[in-house]
């Protein structure tokens, strides 16, 4: 007879005489068949009962069926009496007879069986239990064992049980937890949760937040990671009804950050955080006091940290850009003007520094792997500027007029393209002269970027600078034209203009060309008045709000326009009527005109007929002279003939600036030419030179590859953002005034190692208060240009316009003999150009004929304290434009 044993599940122990009943475990529950009770505890351990009926005479006292072997109808059952064990046969007849299965019992009812037996024992059947979890009791291990398997709930049914108890049992267990063994074991699993964590956190020290790092940090949500720890700071930072109820007010992100406050506390290599965050509040202009309050508090690291910190991120910064400069890279730079302060006394004892002390900014923008080095090769370059004829009007400058062409975009920006771009240290030496210029160059390429003259000799530099840089790069080429290499002679530079000084400056000579008196109907002078911008009175006026003023002028002036020719053309009324139209007519005839849904055709009929009769120059007319206001016989009709002229200058200038934003230089290389042609017509000869370079460089010099290199790289989007693009060299402004900003605000103006270290780390800072704005869900500040409703100073313009009908000719206009007629740019230019200019350009450049004059970009500028001039007298320049720089 084959046998099998199994691990027996309890242990049946018997203690006196020999009993009659025969106790089996089946599968863990019980049935008592002999119907016996022993003494429990003192003669007989009841531990299983047989399921069942068994028949023949059983000559057994106590069997064990965790042990049981069925074959042929033999049982056979192991006996375990105290420590000896003892194999017992037993003969059950030739059959087993099957009977039914009795009904299952409820828990409750088989619980109510046995309870009696711990009042005859005089025991609380929690005894029981105490005594089962009793480490110290090893006959009972086997019932801890498999209670504490993972697998087995019970002891959650029991916990959850008594805590969900409202007769005292959720109190019991709260007097437990707040008792020292509770305390002590939350604290333990609070503890061990953060002991888990903690390497993740852990940084070797301030020199593993790197750019790198900063870029890719967040804050993390912790439910996950600490779910037990998180549970009770969300508990203690919001009640219950919150909870349920509150869907605006969320304690996620404070429970997050004060995780990472408890981990800078529980070990000072969980920085990351702490740094970053110290980082921040330095960079936003908090005070020494304020960094160390929020260390003290877990949020950051000393004060003393965070300057070493900056340091080191600038070191590590100049360490990518000189690895970025053994590859193909752009550079641009302008000089920077610090203001001290006005006092002598508080500007040093030793030399007595001005009043503004100047240095040089440098920005590395590297080109992308996909550059053929061929492509940029210089000998190729130089060797078609020593073959270049020379521009030929007929040929390179021709006129254009193709107002209603869409522009196709033409090499724009690849979709969602981030421009990157690494700030250098400030370099204390001046661009502002020649020499200076070339020992900056020098310093940058050499010293800073750890260049090889070979290599700086062998492959062009783009570089897009404001006029007057370019103007020191030509003329240091000039000077160094005999040196041994082409490093040594700055060939290397390929230059463009920038196109946001482009713009700036052609809105200053239209200025400077419309602006004349407020007596004079329709000049710039008079619409300055009308529209209350008092700000353009001065000498430096805001460039901002010079093209809001000459964007709002042009949209009233074609706004008026517009409604002339839908009033002349309203088929319900006759001629009476259209002649004698006022402004209710002319813009209810306009209104009605949008209503009706015209066709694509019609709107470009009228667009059309605006363009020829309102915004096209027009012949010289003459009317009579005005009896009030002239002694002259005959007046010039300069009303209708500035206003037109202002219309066709406006749109240019607002072109060049609109289509920067657009990422693609198509546009404004086609507008080129008339750019050039507006310039000279104004006197503004330093840019007429620069177009013309840009159009000869695009048209003869470049092998076509390089000129799409440079076309890709004047215009940039450093946020990423589609549609954001800008100018190349209005981001050194931007950043110029980012870096003077946070100077200022640092008052570090005479110490050049943390403008240095500030210059160098700009792009980590910027990061840095990105990142944290947006964990921390800061409110937005903004600081740059918000689109206003500007309809009604439109409506202005448009309705004084129609009052003083400065759209049409009228005999005798009052005032009209004082009015100055303006000579149209884009001719006075043209012929300038055919004359003479052309012929000079291809051999020397003029003088320009603009009075010195600067534009400042942002009006806080004039709260530094600074002068247009300098101490010694000389014009200052810094990060106030100057018309032709």
């Amino acid at each position: 007879m084959a046998k099998r044993t199994s691990k027996a599940r309890g242990k049946a122990a018997t203690r006196g005489a020999q009993g009659t009943s025969a106790t089996v475990e089946a599968g863990g529950s019980t049935v008592n068949q002999g119907e016996a009770r022993g003494e429990l505890g003192v003669q007989t351990e009841l531990v299983g009962v047989e399921r069942g009926t068994q028949t023949g005479d059983l000559n057994v006292g106590v069997v064990d069926a965790g042990t049981q072997t069925k074959e042929g109808g033999m049982v056979e059952s192991g006996v375990q009496a105290g420590v000896d064990t003892t194999e017992i046969g037993v003969q059950a007849g030739a059959s087993f007879i099957h009977h039914k299965r009795a009904p299952k019992r409820p828990l409750a009812e088989k619980v109510a069986d046995i309870l009696p037996a711990f009042k005859e024992a005089n025991i609380s059947p929690f005894d029981l239990v105490v005594a089962l979890l009793d480490e110290t009791r090893e006959e009972f291990r086997a019932y801890r064992t498999a209670i504490y398997k993972p697998s087995n709930k019970k002891i959650h049914s029991i916990l959850d049980t008594i805590s969900s108890s409202t007769q005292g049992g959720s109190e019991k267990m709260t007097s437990w937890m707040k008792g020292e063994k509770g305390a002590s074991f939350v604290s333990g699993i609070v503890g061990k949760e953060m002991d888990e964590i903690k390497p993740s956190y852990t940084l070797k020290g301030l020199k593993d937040v790197t750019p790198e790092y900063i870029q890719d940090a967040d804050i993390d949500n912790f439910v996950k990671k600490a779910p037990f720890t998180v549970t009770i700071v969300r508990a203690a930072a919001q009640t219950a009804r919150q909870a349920a109820e509150n869907t605006v007010k969320s304690p996620d992100l404070l429970c997050n950050i004060m995780m990472l406050q408890l981990l800078y506390q529980r070990s000072n290599n969980c920085l990351g955080f702490a740094a970053q965050f110290g980082l921040f509040l330095w960079a936003t202009g908090a005070s020494r006091a304020a960094i160390e309050a929020a260390h003290a508090l877990g949020l950051s690291v000393r004060y003393q940290s965070v300057l070493n910190h900056l340091a080191f991120l600038a070191a590590t910064c100049m360490e990518r850009t000189v690895v970025v400069a053994m590859g193909f890279y752009m550079f641009c730079y302008d000089n920077i003007n610090l203001s001290t302060s006005i006092h002598v006394e508080q500007r040093g004892s030793g030399a007595t520094p001005g009043k503004v002390t100047s240095g040089t900014l440098g920005i590395v923008y590297p080109l992308p792997d996909t550059i053929n080095p061929e492509d940029m090769e210089l000998q190729p370059i130089l060797k078609r500027m020593r073959d270049c004829p020379g521009l030929n009007f007929d040929k390179h400058l021709r006129a254009i007029s193709h107002q209603f062409l869409v522009h196709l975009p033409r090499r724009p920006l690849p979709e969602g393209h981030k421009t990157e771009f690494m700030p250098g240290r400030v370099s204390t030496t001046e661009e502002a002269s020649v020499g200076g210029n070339l020992q900056f160059q020098k310093e940058s390429h050499i010293d800073m970027l750890k260049g090889d003259v070979e290599r700086l000799s062998k492959y062009a530099i783009p570089s897009i600078n404001d006029q007057l840089t370019n103007s020191h790069i030509r003329s240091g080429q000039i000077i160094q034209a005999s040196d041994v290499n082409d490093f040594e002679r700055r060939l290397m530079y390929q230059l463009a203009m920038g196109l946001f000084h482009a713009a700036l400056n052609l809105a200053w000579a239209l200025l400077q060309v419309h602006k004349e008196t407020m007596h004079s109907v329709g000049s710039l002078a008079f619409w300055i008045i009308i529209l209350e911008k008092a700000c353009l009175s001065g000498p430096k006026p805001d460039y901002h709000t010079l093209y809001a003023t000459l964007e709002q002028v042009l949209e009233g002036l074609l706004l008026s326009a517009w409604m002339e020719v839908c009033t002349q053309e309203d088929p319900d009324l006759d001629d009476k009527a259209k002649k004698s139209a006022g402004i209710s007519q002319k813009k209810k005839s306009l209104r009605k005109y949008a209503s009706s849904k015209p066709t694509p055709a019609d709107l470009e009929a009228k667009a059309q007929t605006i363009l020829n009769d309102f915004v096209a120059p027009l012949p010289e007319l003459y009317s009579e002279a005005d009896d009030s206001d002239s002694d002259t016989e005959n007046g010039q009709t300069g009303s209708i003939k500035t206003s037109a002229s202002l219309c066709e200058m406006s749109s240019t200038s607002l072109s060049l600036s609109q289509q920067s934003g657009m990422g693609t230089l198509a546009c404004i290389e086609d507008i080129l030419p008339h750019l050039a042609m507006i310039y000279r017509g104004a006197g503004s000869n330093n840019y007429a030179a620069e177009c013309l370079y840009l159009v000869q460089n695009l048209k003869i010099i470049w092998p076509i590859n390089f000129a799409n290199i440079m076309r890709d790289l004047m215009i940039v989007n450093p946020s990423g953002i589609p549609g954001h693009c800008i100018a190349t060299d209005i981001n050194m402004e931007y950043t110029i005034r980012e870096i003077k900003e946070l100077i200022v605000a640092k008052g570090c103006e005479n110490t050049w190692d943390h403008v240095g270290d500030i210059a160098a780390a700009i792009q980590s800072l910027k990061e840095i208060k990105r990142k944290m704005a947006k964990n921390l869900k800061l409110p937005h500040q903004n600081k740059g240009h918000s689109d206003v409703d500007i309809s009604r100073l439109v409506w202005r313009v448009a309705e004084r316009a129609e009052k003083d009908k400065l759209l049409g000719y009228t005999c005798n206009r009052q005032g009209n003999a004082k009015v100055k007629v303006r000579k149209d740019l884009l001719d006075l230019g043209a012929q300038r150009l055919q004359s003479a200019s052309l012929t000079t350009f291809n051999l020397e450049d003029e003088e320009d004929e603009l009075p010195e004059m600067g534009l400042e970009k942002f009006p806080e500028e004039e709260e530094d304290g600074s002068s247009s001039e300098s101490e010694g007298g000389q014009s200052e320049r810094g990060s106030d434009m100057e018309i032709d720089e």
